[in-house]
């Protein structure tokens, strides 16, 4: 009796996942086809709350961490609570609130979104929001500290795993910050900025920071540019992740660490000149003399 008992849990976790992908297809389809007809806020206020309620209560039934991808049309707001899910569409006064069932064991971290969710559910704790971001809001972030100029010198790496972003948009990002760091050319010490790219193992795009770790000034000054660099790109799609080295370096040094999936690595394309102008405004306050 033992190996049926496996058969059919196998084949209701099967069902489960089967399930998560075919309402995620379909959302899909749906907002696609909305968009297309112009449908009105108030049919997909009501689609994105009964939708989102479906996954939340699939999400906890599946057993082990789940990630999701989830895109709202523009404009739109989603709130999540303990069992229920809120979308609004401030813009025409349109809302929609829609139950599920919360299960038993499973922790529902209550957020508000826009643009677009990141349904994750790790160790049976689930949330909406790019999991990378939520450390630094509850932080404020350091104030720079100068003590003479500092250049910048901007290269690129080629990546040890190929991936969706090709080496010519490594280079094409790369040119975008050296038409902003041109101002930077001479300085006491020097910022070696590499940047370079690796598979995307999220389902969100991710710009990873790796930098050594300091201490004192220099260490202040690293998290400040961490800190600024994501408050300033708060409302695009990117989340955040800092690694640390324990490197002993003669100057500062930051590699930006890009990794995104097919469909995100043209939103990266995009937003080049976004984070280019971010970080390089960030590394200005760094300069005695503050120059836009």
């Amino acid at each position: 009796m033992k190996p049926l008992a496996s058969k059919k849990g196998i084949h209701l976790l099967w069902n489960t996942i089967i399930n998560i992908i075919i309402v995620v297809t379909a959302s899909v389809l749906f907002i696609v086809l909305a968009t297309q007809l112009h449908s009105n806020s108030r049919i997909l206020v009501k689609h994105y709350a009964n939708d989102i309620a479906s996954i939340m209560e699939s999400v906890q039934a599946v057993p082990g961490d789940v990630s999701l991808n989830y895109p709202l049309a523009d404009g739109f707001i989603v709130k999540l609570e303990e069992d229920k899910v809120i979308v609004t569409y401030p813009e025409e006064k349109n809302e929609a609130e829609v139950l599920f069932h919360h299960l038993k064991g499973i922790t529902i971290k209550e957020g508000r979104e826009e643009n677009r969710l990141y349904i994750t559910k790790k160790d049976n704790i689930i949330s909406i929001e790019p999991p990378f971001k939520t450390p630094v809001q509850d932080k404020q972030c350091p104030q720079p500290v100068t003590l003479g100029t500092i250049s910048l010198s901007t290269s690129i790496k080629t990546p040890e795993i190929a991936n969706t972003i090709t080496t010519d948009d490594l280079l094409g990002i790369k040119n975008t910050f050296d038409y902003r760091t041109k101002q930077f050319d001479k300085g006491d010490e020097t910022l070696y900025l590499t940047i370079t790219s690796s598979p995307s193992q999220e389902p969100y795009p991710l710009i990873t920071v790796k930098r050594p770790h300091e201490t004192d000034i220099r260490e202040n000054n690293y998290q400040y540019l961490f800190c600024a660099l994501i408050e300033a790109l708060e409302d695009t799609p990117f989340a955040f992740k800092e690694t640390l080295t324990q490197e002993d370096t003669p100057d500062y040094e930051i590699e930006l660490i890009f990794s995104t999936n097919d469909v995100d690595r043209k939103t990266l394309l995009v937003k080049k000149a976004d984070i280019a102008k971010a970080f390089t405004e960030s590394f200005a306050l760094l300069q005695p003399e503050v120059t836009p």
